[in-house]
C-alpha cells in the first residue's frame, strides 16, 4: 500500500515541518511533493513560467481574470508542465492567436480548454487548436467575437486540407459569438457528432433554417439557445421535431410562447429542465 504525506495526521506533519528550515519547508510545501493536482493563480506578478516552477505534475491550471497575461508572458510556459488536462485562461483578454500555438504545441494531452472573454482570439486560433489538441473534449469560446463560421469549420474538420478538426469534442459554449450563422450549425452537426452540450446563447446570427441542422444529433444532451430573438415561436418547436434525446433545453426568450413549451415539454420525452419565457421552467420525470 503506498503511503503519501497527505495521509498524515496535521499534529505529526507540524512536528516534521518543525525540524526545517525556511528553504526546506518551501520545498517541502511545493505542489509537487504535496500531490496538488490542482492550481488556480488569482494574478500574476511574475511570469508564468516562474510561477509554476516545481508544478510539473499538475493536471488542472486556472488563470481565470488574470488580465495582465500576454503572449510574451505565456512564452513556453507550458514546456514543463506537459501533464495539464484541463487549462482556464478566461478573460485573459490580452491572450491572441500566438498562445493557442503555444497550446497546441506544448499541451497535446489537453481535454478541457476555457477561453472565455479571450476577444482576440480569431479563426486561425481554432485552426492551430485543431492541429495540436486532438484529445480536446471540453471548449470554451464564449464571447470570442472575431470567429466565424470559418473557424467551426476547423473544429468540425469541414475544411480537412487544412484542418483535421476536434472531433472528440462533447461540450463545445459558443455564447454570444456574434459572427456565426447557420453555416456553423451545418458544421457541427456534420463533424461534431459526439457533442453532448451546445451553448448558442446570444448568437444572434442563426435562424430558424440553422436549427433544423441540429434535430438528428442524437448525442446532444443540453442545447441552451436563449436569447435568440430573430427566431420566431415555431422554429423555438423544432427542437421537439426530431430525434433529440436532450435532458436540458434553455430557451429563454420573449417570442417563446408557454403553449410551445408545453409543446416541446411532451415532444422530449428524457427532458428534465427546460427554461422560457418569464422564467417558466418544467421540469419533467
Amino acid at each position: 500500500m503506498e503511503t503519501h504525506i497527505a495521509c498524515l495526521f496535521p499534529e505529526l506533519l507540524a512536528m516534521i515541518f518543525g525540524y526545517l528550515d525556511v528553504r526546506d519547508k518551501g520545498r517541502a510545501a511545493s505542489p509537487e511533493a504535496l500531490g496538488i493536482r490542482q492550481v488556480q493563480i488569482l494574478s500574476l506578478r511574475r511570469s508564468l513560467s516562474y510561477v509554476i516552477q516545481g508544478m510539473a505534475n499538475i493536471e488542472s491550471l486556472n488563470l481565470s481574470g488574470c488580465y495582465n497575461l500576454t503572449d510574451k508572458g505565456l512564452g513556453h510556459a507550458f514546456v514543463q508542465i506537459g501533464s495539464l488536462r484541463a487549462l482556464n485562461l478566461n478573460l485573459c483578454k490580452q491572450i491572441t492567436d500566438s498562445s493557442l500555438g503555444h497550446i497546441a504545441q506544448y499541451l497535446k494531452g489537453l481535454e478541457v480548454l476555457e477561453l472565455g472573454g479571450c476577444s482576440n482570439i480569431t479563426n486561425t486560433g481554432l485552426l492551430l487548436i485543431t492541429w495540436g489538441l486532438q484529445r480536446l473534449k471540453s471548449l470554451n469560446l464564449r464571447s470570442c467575437r472575431h470567429l466565424s463560421d470559418v473557424g467551426i469549420g476547423h473544429l468540425a474538420s469541414m475544411t480537412r486540407s487544412v484542418a483535421e478538426g476536434c472531433l472528440g469534442l462533447e461540450q463545445l459554449m459558443l455564447q454570444d459569438c456574434q459572427k456565426l450563422t447557420d453555416l456553423s450549425l451545418k458544421h457541427i452537426s456534420w463533424g461534431l457528432t459526439g457533442l453532448r452540450l451546445l451553448n448558442l446563447s446570444f448568437c444572434g446570427g442563426i435562424s430558424d433554417a440553422g436549427l433544423l441542422h441540429l434535430l438528428h444529433m442524437d448525442s446532444l444532451r443540453s442545447l441552451n439557445l436563449r436569447s435568440w430573438d430573430n427566431i420566431n415561436d415555431t422554429g423555438f418547436m423544432r427542437p421537439a421535431m426530431g430525434s433529440l434525446c436532450l435532458s436540458g433545453l434553455d430557451m429563454f426568450c420573449n417570442k417563446v410562447a408557454e403553449q410551445s413549451l408545453a409543446y416541446i415539454a411532451q415532444g422530449l420525452d428524457g427532458l428534465k429542465s427546460l427554461f422560457g419565457f418569464a422564467e417558466v421552467l418544467y421540469l419533467c420525470s
